[in-house]
């Protein structure tokens, strides 16, 4: 039975993969220019995008908006976004380059121009979002450039593997490990047994 990683499951992830390599590695927690946020944070934008295009200067965020921390030295934020509900993307925002990467594993089926287009909600609203949280009136929110990858790593033989593809690219990319050739799909499954327990696991705890 195939099961999909819902956005709690990606969640518990990312908080399993944060414990692991600062166990492991504590020396890649050195580097305060970058941050893994949480896939709400995203998700957020899916849910107001169309009244915030009814008037984006004018558009209330919420009251709760600043809850998220994100300090004005960090340069890299690393996510995940749920493409049609059930593929998982990893994506990599440079907020010093105003660009947005997407690392696009599943090529076969996603096009390049069809996840540029998903992501374009995204680079449209996250520089509104930052002047907010960075409580700065003059940022520049103009849209974010998008890049969409999809070669340079191994492509994902079923969507229900995404998430963990995502979560391992993220990891991956944060350790700044260039060859992703590695990433076989015998390892991404068995990769993906051993978090889908974890993750399961840690949901409760949500």
């Amino acid at each position: 039975m195939s099961i999909f990683f819902l956005s709690q499951h990606i969640e518990a992830g990312l908080v399993e993969l944060l414990k692991l390599r600062k166990r492991n590695n504590p020396y890649l927690f050195l580097n305060k220019t970058a941050l893994v946020v949480w896939v709400k944070f995203l998700e957020e934008i899916d849910e107001f995008y169309d009244k915030f295009l009814d008037d984006k200067e004018g558009f209330q965020f919420g009251s709760n908006f600043d809850k998220y921390n994100i300090e004005k030295n960090i340069s890299l934020l690393y996510s995940a976004i749920a493409v049609e509900g059930n593929y998982w993307l990893e994506i990599v925002i440079n907020l010093e380059k105003r660009n947005i990467t997407s690392f696009n594993c599943a090529a076969l089926k996603y096009t390049n121009a069809s996840v540029g287009a998903y992501v374009n909600a995204y680079a449209m609203v996250l520089p509104f979002m930052i002047r907010i949280i960075f409580k700065d009136v003059n940022m520049d929110t103009s849209k974010f450039a998008i890049n969409v990858i999809s070669e340079g790593f191994p492509q994902v033989l079923k969507i229900e593997d995404s998430g963990v593809y995502a979560l391992k690219l993220i990891e991956c990319h944060a350790m700044r490990i260039v060859n992703l050739t590695k990433l076989s799909e015998e390892k991404i499954t068995s990769i993906r047994k051993n978090w889908r327990l974890i993750s399961f696991r840690n949901y409760n705890e949500y």
